[in-house]
């Protein structure tokens, strides 16, 4: 995959709803956005996070004046539908936790412009995240303003220093395949099939740098990699292109084993002729 989409859902705003319209705009607005982005984007992958209590129990909500926890408000608010698939989101492979991830330390203040203190929750995380820019984050914010794109997070340790934050919220009419293409420059690791250039090398499985490191070898101009585990040589062939696109691969000794595609399945059988690089004496 090339990159990770990472939402995580602020716990304080959404106990902050107080009636069923409220609620309701929330799952609604909460459904649609992760439907967007659970769609088959080619590359990516989708992570929910949720808040730091494993059990929502804890968490109490007041809906039309009554005091209910999370879980009865979705079992009583919701249609069975809504329920479904709100819990399918929530609870599904790609949902977890951050709670045992917790980048943020708790020894240090967290807060809003309007100096409400979120040490400790969803945003402060979200915003440790982003300023260590570990995960391209998105925060799903209950009673969002529609106009609000991101909300600040004020992050001051012992010494005074203060640092300001910007963390993005979600927005339902977002541009999913935009969006991410902006954040991650997709076109740089996508690779078009019709196109009339070799691939880059991060066009193919060479970009995986825990899997493949570069070497001084150069094969037709290309770097080529050795890979970790088997010690295998592979360069992207610098004469082949669209869906000819292929790399060349041989063991340590400079044996040609044949072709694999750009997601690293092999495609064509060894050439002896291509045996023993000059490169590598």
């Amino acid at each position: 995959m090339i990159c990770d989409v990472n939402v995580y859902i602020d716990e304080v705003s959404l106990c902050e709803v107080n009636d069923k319209a409220g609620l309701l705009r929330f799952i609604s607005d909460f459904l649609v956005f992760s439907s967007k982005f659970k769609s088959k984007i080619s590359g990516v992958n989708v992570f929910f996070h949720l808040w730091r209590n494993d059990n929502l129990e804890s968490s109490n909500l007041c809906v039309d004046g009554n005091s209910m926890t999370f879980l009865q408000a979705i079992n009583s608010q919701l249609s069975t539908e809504d329920k479904r698939r709100f819990k399918t989101a929530l609870y599904g492979k790609s949902s977890k936790s951050w709670c045992n991830e917790r980048v943020h330390s708790e020894d240090i203040i967290y807060k809003l412009n309007n100096d409400d203190w979120i040490t400790g929750d969803t945003l402060a995380e979200c915003a440790e995240l982003t300023l260590l820019n570990k995960k391209k984050i998105i925060a799903f914010v209950a009673l969002r303003e529609d106009e609000d794109t991101s909300i600040s997070v004020i992050k001051e340790s012992d010494s005074g220093h203060q640092d300001t934050i910007q963390v993005n919220l979600a927005d339902i009419n977002v541009d999913v395949n935009s969006w991410i293409d902006a954040q991650y420059n997709v076109s740089d690791f996508f690779y078009d099939p019709e196109s009339i250039n070799p691939p880059t090398d991060k066009q193919s499985y060479l970009k995986d740098s825990s899997r493949f490191n570069k070497t001084s070898y150069k094969n037709q101009g290309r770097t080529v990699y050795c890979c970790n585990l088997t010690r295998k040589l592979h360069a992207i062939d610098n004469l082949h292109y669209g869906l000819s696109a292929h790399a060349e691969v041989w063991d340590r000794f400079g044996n040609h084993l044949g072709e694999a595609n750009l997601d690293g399945h092999p495609v064509g059988n060894a050439d002896p002729s291509k045996n023993y690089p000059a490169w590598l004496n």
